[in-house]
């Protein structure tokens, strides 16, 4: 009795090379020939994209604390004393796409809708009327016993 050597396509390690070499095909069609082995950057005296770029809009704008500052001066300027209770709040935010500011308020309004919501549009306006071009969102929350009873937005 003699044995029969099986053909070369029924072994296992056979179809195990083949997945393994179609595998680094598809990864170079994939890739496109490019290097995809990572490697550490080496320290060089010039400096990197990311340390020459020019601040964006957004940082500008999150860091400009004296234009914010101007702005919730006049806000406050423009919001009456007895709105300015416990509750009160003034924030000027920057919007998250660098397109401008917030302006936020929580003011003791004392009392609630329609008395409140005439309040709050009063102020709007108010607001609107500083004809501050980066004043891009006015918020306004109005409180009764520091509850909210009336909101803008």
């Amino acid at each position: 009795m003699t044995k029969e050597k099986k053909k070369i396509t029924k072994k296992w390690w056979f179809w195990a090379i083949i997945v393994v070499l179609a595998i680094g095909v598809i990864n170079g069609i994939v890739n496109g020939g490019k290097d995809t082995t990572t490697q550490t950057p080496q320290n060089s005296a010039s400096p990197s994209a990311s340390e020459s770029q020019e601040p964006s809009k957004t940082d500008e704008l999150y860091n400009d604390t004296e234009t914010k500052d101007a702005i919730k001066a006049d806000v406050e300027a423009l919001v009456d004393d007895s709105y300015k209770g416990n509750g009160y709040t003034c924030d000027i935010l920057t919007r998250t796409d660098g397109s401008g500011y917030i302006v936020s308020l929580q003011i003791d309004a004392g009392v609630k809708p329609p008395e409140s919501t005439e309040i709050i549009s009063n102020l709007e306006e108010a607001v609107k009327g500083l004809n501050n071009d980066k004043i891009v969102e006015i918020q306004i929350v109005a409180l009764k016993a520091m509850q909210i009873v009336d909101k803008n937005y």
